[in-house]
This record gives C-alpha cells, sequence and structure tokens, in this order.
C-alpha cells in the first residue's frame, strides 16, 4: 500500500539509519541499504541478517509492515490463505529464528504491524487468518527475552496523501514512544489499548438456564480433553440427545463391540468409543458420525440428517480447534510446513463449520480455545496463532450472523490419564481439572453472550505483567540478578552440595548463581528446585547460546535441569560441530583440487600412503 515506503522516508526524516527490506524472488541487496528478500524462504531471512551484522547494521529496531496488504477477493481462498501466513505468522517465525543466531547483545525493538486483524469498533472487514502473527509477536519475546516484540493493527490507508500521513505520523509516534502496551490498534486517528475485564460468576447471580430438557447438542471433536469434559457436563446436567462429529471415518455402533476387540484399548478410536459409551449412562442417546469437517456440502447433509432425526441442535460445542495432539515445540524448531498444515486444516474447518450453520437458531455456540491466545507460551508459537484467531473469528462471526458464537480460552487443563511431570508444581496445582472446569462451564452459559472469555486460575493482569507487558520483557541486565549483586544461601534440597567438575560445570554454577541470586549451586542441583521457572529458563538458553556458540532446544533445560546434564548436552554439541565444521573444511578444500590432483589424492588413499 506504500505505507513502508512513507514510514521509511518519516524515520530518515528523523534522523534514523535506516535499511529497507522488500519481498522479491531472492536475496539481494539492491542498494546500499536496500535488499528483497523472499518471503517464503528461510535462508533469505538468515542471508539478510548475517549480511547486516557483517557490515555493521545489525539493527536494534525492525518495522513489520508485510501484514498490511490490500484485501484481494477474487483469489483462491487457499492461496490467499497461504499467502497472507508467508508475508505475516511465516515471515515473523523466520525472522526470529535468524536473529536468534546473531549477537544481540543490546535489546532489540520489533514492531508487528498488521491491518484489521482485531476487532475494535465498527470496521468495514475483519481479517482474522491476520491475527495468526500476534500469536507469533506474543511468543517471540518470550523464547528470545532480548527481544521486545508489539503489536499494532491499523486500517490499510486509502489512497488519499492526507489519510496515508496521518496514519504515518500515528506509527512514527508509536516507535519513538516505546510504550508499555504490548498490543494497541489505531482507528480514525484514535490509539486504542488492548484490556481485559475480570467478571465473577457466582451461583446466586445465575439467572438464565441455557440447556433444554431433551434438548439436541452438537459436539465437534469433543471425545477427548476439554471437549469431553463439556459434553460430559451438559449430559449430567439434562436428559439429552448428544451427536458428535469426528473427523475421518468412524464405525457405527454396532461395530463398536467388534472394534474394541480387534483393535485393543490403545487404538486412538477405541478410546473415544469407550468415552461416548460412558455418555450413554447419562444421555437419553449418543451418536457418533464421522465427517470431513472441511466439506461443507457434507456438513450440511450431516446436519440435515440429524435435523429430520432429531429436530434443529439447540447448542454447540466446538472442540477441534484445540492443539492437544501436536507437541510443544520451540520457535528455532519449528517447521513452517507444519505449521500451515495445521493451521489450514483447523481454520478452514471452522469457516466450513460455519457456512454449514448459516441461518441455524441455537441457543449457543462455544468454540473451544486456549489461553495461548493471550499469554502465548514456551513452545507454543503455533497453537499461539490458531487460538488467537480463533478469538478473532468469533469476533467477526457475531458481527455479520444473528446467533452469537463465543470463543472460550481456557487455562491449563490436568486430567487424570495424562502421563509425565510438569516443571514447576505450582502449574499443575492451578490446572483446571475435570472436576472445575466444567462447574465453570456452567457459569459461562449462565451468564449471557460474550464473544470471549477467557478462564484464568490465578490473576490474568499478573500473568500479562510477567509474560507480556513489554517493559517487562527488557533485560539490560539478566532477569532475576539480585540488585547490588547480593545472593541468598543454597537452601535445602533433596542432593547435597557437590561442586562443578570442569569448565562447562563451572560457568553454568556461575551464570545461575547469577540468574537465580543463590550461592553456591552445585553440579546435581536441580533448575527448577532452585526457584527456576519458565521465563528465566529462555534467559539460561539465551546466555548459552552466546557463551558456548551452540544451538539447543528450548526443551534441553526441562529434560536436562541440572547443571551436570546440562553441561553433558552442551558437551556433545559443540562436538556435533565440531565434526560437522571439520567435514565441512576438508569439502571446501576438496574444491579447491583439480579433477586430476583428487584422482591422485584417491589413489594414494586406496594404497595406504
Amino acid at each position: 500500500c506504500g505505507l513502508g515506503q512513507q514510514v521509511a522516508a518519516g524515520l530518515t526524516q528523523r534522523g534514523q539509519n535506516v535499511v529497507q527490506v522488500q519481498p522479491g524472488s531472492g536475496f539481494a541487496r539492491l542498494a546500499d541499504d536496500q535488499y528483497q528478500i523472499n518471503p517464503r524462504q528461510r535462508e533469505d531471512y538468515a542471508a539478510l541478517c548475517s549480511e547486516l551484522n557483517t557490515r555493521g547494521k545489525l539493527p536494534r529496531k525492525i518495522v513489520h509492515l508485510w501484514g498490511v496488504i490490500p484485501s484481494e477477493l477474487s483469489r483462491a481462498r487457499d492461496e490467499l490463505f497461504e499467502e497472507t501466513q508467508y508475508t505475516g505468522f511465516c515471515s515473523l517465525l523466520f525472522l526470529a529464528q535468524a536473529l536468534g543466531h546473531q549477537p544481540l547483545m543490546d535489546t532489540l525493538d520489533l514492531w508487528v504491524v498488521t491491518d484489521q486483524a482485531q476487532a475494535v469498533s465498527d470496521e468495514r472487514e475483519l481479517h482474522p487468518e491476520r491475527a495468526t502473527a500476534l500469536g507469533a509477536c506474543k511468543v517471540i519475546a518470550q523464547e528470545y527475552p532480548q527481544i521486545v516484540c508489539r503489536s499494532i493493527d491499523v486500517v490499510a490507508p486509502i489512497p488519499r496523501p492526507q489519510h496515508v500521513q496521518k496514519l504515518v505520523e500515528s506509527l512514527l509516534n508509536e516507535i519513538n514512544a516505546h510504550s508499555a502496551e504490548a498490543v494497541v490498534a489505531y482507528r480514525a486517528g484514535q490509539r486504542w489499548v488492548q484490556t481485559f475485564e475480570p467478571i465473577h460468576l457466582n451461583v446466586e447471580a445465575e439467572t438464565i438456564h441455557p440447556l433444554r430438557e431433551q434438548g439436541v447438542y452438537l459436539a465437534v471433536g469433543a471425545l477427548n480433553g476439554v471437549g469431553y469434559a463439556l459434553i460430559e457436563s451438559i449430559a449430567q446436567a439434562t436428559r439429552c440427545t448428544l451427536i458428535l462429529l469426528e473427523e475421518a471415518v468412524f464405525p457405527p455402533k454396532e461395530e463398536w463391540h467388534a472394534w474394541l476387540c480387534s483393535r485393543g484399548e490403545e487404538d486412538g478410536v477405541s478410546r473415544k468409543i469407550r468415552k461416548a459409551q460412558a455418555l450413554e449412562a447419562w444421555a437419553t442417546e449418543v451418536l457418533v458420525i464421522g465427517a470431513s469437517l472441511n466439506d461443507p456440502e457434507q456438513l450440511r447433509t450431516v446436519l440435515s440428517t440429524i435435523e429430520t432425526r432429531y429436530g434443529p441442535p439447540h447448542g454447540v460445542i466446538y472442540a477441534a480447534s484445540l492443539a492437544d495432539e501436536y507437541p510443544a515445540r520451540a520457535i528455532e524448531e519449528t517447521d513452517q510446513k507444519e505449521y500451515l498444515q495445521s493451521a489450514q486444516s483447523k481454520i478452514f474447518d471452522l469457516l466450513a463449520f460455519e457456512e454449514a450453520l448459516q441461518e441455524r437458531p441455537l441457543d449457543f455456540c462455544f468454540l473451544q480455545s486456549s489461553l495461548s491466545a493471550v499469554l502465548g507460551g514456551l513452545g507454543a508459537v503455533s497453537d499461539a496463532a490458531i487460538q488467537v484467531f480463533m478469538g478473532a473469528f468469533a469476533q467477526r462471526h457475531n458481527r455479520t450472523q444473528l446467533v452469537p458464537w463465543t470463543s472460550l480460552h481456557w487455562d491449563l487443563w490436568k486430567f487424570r490419564d495424562e502421563k509425565g511431570a510438569m516443571p514447576g508444581a505450582s502449574l499443575v496445582e492451578l490446572a483446571i481439572t475435570p472436576e472445575t472446569g466444567p462447574e465453570a462451564f456452567r457459569r459461562v452459559l449462565r451468564a449471557g453472550s460474550f464473544p470471549q472469555v477467557i478462564i484464568s486460575t490465578s490473576s490474568l493482569q499478573a500473568r500479562l505483567d510477567q509474560w507480556i507487558k513489554p517493559d517487562a520483557r527488557r533485560v539490560p541486565q539478566p532477569v532475576g540478578a539480585p540488585v547490588g549483586g547480593s545472593r541468598h544461601p543454597r537452601p535445602d534440597l533433596p542432593t547435597a552440595y557437590t561442586a562443578p567438575a570442569n569448565e562447562i560445570e563451572r560457568s553454568l554454577s556461575e551464570l545461575w548463581q547469577e540468574l537465580l541470586g543463590v550461592e553456591p549451586i552445585g553440579r546435581y542441583d536441580n533448575f527448577f528446585e532452585l526457584g527456576g521457572h519458565s521465563l528465566l529458563a529462555t534467559q539460561v538458553m539465551s546466555r548459552l547460546r552466546q557463551s558456548f556458540q551452540v544451538e539447543l532446544p528450548l526443551r534441553t533445560i526441562f529434560e536436562a535441569a541440572a547443571i551436570a546434564d546440562l553441561a553433558l548436552a552442551i558437551a556433545q554439541k559443540q562436538l556435533e560441530q565440531a565434526d560437522r565444521e571439520k567435514v565441512l573444511h576438508l569439502l571446501a578444500e576438496i574444491k579447491q583440487l583439480s579433477p586430476d590432483k583428487v584422482q591422485t589424492e584417491l589413489a594414494m588413499s586406496r594404497d595406504g600412503q
């Protein structure tokens, strides 16, 4: 839209040194401070950052404006979605990965500008697919402590000079202000700040009872996790008919017994059959239907069949967008193709479901989402992007449809059958349980209609201050370092103190003492038992990258929480890198040899010389 060029010109006029980067076919230096990269190529971002670092121009401030794009309704949905993600979420992913390999000794400010990705006032358009960039923005700042990331949502200016100039001035003022808000928006010259209003839904205040006796309730992707806990609570509250839509082919009820006998308990479908059978103890009838969730025509056929047999559904629980089956991955490990496949599947499923449900009256429709939409989370960049989309989607739906939808953003759930430990006992203690979650859901049901509801088991504002607020992200000195350099004595721990045994362990011990304010720290002491937490873990991994020149995934510190284990992981990584560099050096030498010389060297090698 020309906005980027105007912002660059405005920064130059204010005495800033500006490097401009535009999309193109591949990495190229077009002029002294002008480059092009292919937004779809991770390597181009790495090449750009490497060259800027070599030239001494690695930036301390980045304004990302590729999220401001004109609407193109004539393009195919798949093509437009992919292009939007590559200029938004994936671009930020690649940029963070490239910056993570550079020596960022100071704080870097990153402003992510999007176009109508957030509902603020009465925008003529809203683009939830662009909101995925906000998920990246939250998690980048958490996994890369020296990057302070802010989101600015605007309305792309119509081609009138005065409108463009007004928006440019707003952006320049925002960039220079270094505001304490992580999420802001500009509409018609007004600056908006995102806030959250707490509500307390007491039992005595409940007056609305939306569940009907003999009602018909439709649930999508709800035979596990949060979705199952909610439909079970509906079945227990009222005698009803439950229609459960599941992805792919699901065996008909008359084949369930044979399936269980032949497949065993560990089969994924078997587990869902067992849960469906358990619901029959409460519901009048339970019907499970396998359907392609991204096919509106097939979904309409399924809905017509349901209405013919049971009547129209009265309420909907949509849980197909929760990411229970996707492992946590740090940004450094995240692959854009895996993200695109997951995001496209979940987003297109929801779009098809909305299309199929059009003009059908409902008492409610709840889209199940997670708190990562608000708080991000270590290893949750893909999930955060998808869950931010869920909230924006509900906002857009409610602007055009008569039946309002609500996105529920749940805090962490802990189910009885979950295996494995979680770092930090407080997380488990605060987790939502199958007993408390349904009670919260019943209160939300009776509270009336909200476009978004966040269920947080502790103060949301305190968590926002810790995880999202830009001032908390600034780390001119290590987070956790005690004021004045004073340190507390080592607490009572399950392991006795043992001094570090080598140079790597001694360096790690000093780093932990600096970050945790505890001294002394031994080689078998556990990071989390010493008071470490996820936020400090990112600081540790960032410092390891600088001190030891190794790239370790964020999960390493959770799997190797003692100094001795972490030192071993570092040593192994250094050995791998040294071997790789040796091979690359040999290959470089071979490339310098003539074909005849290569043959001579090979012959000598065969002869044992």
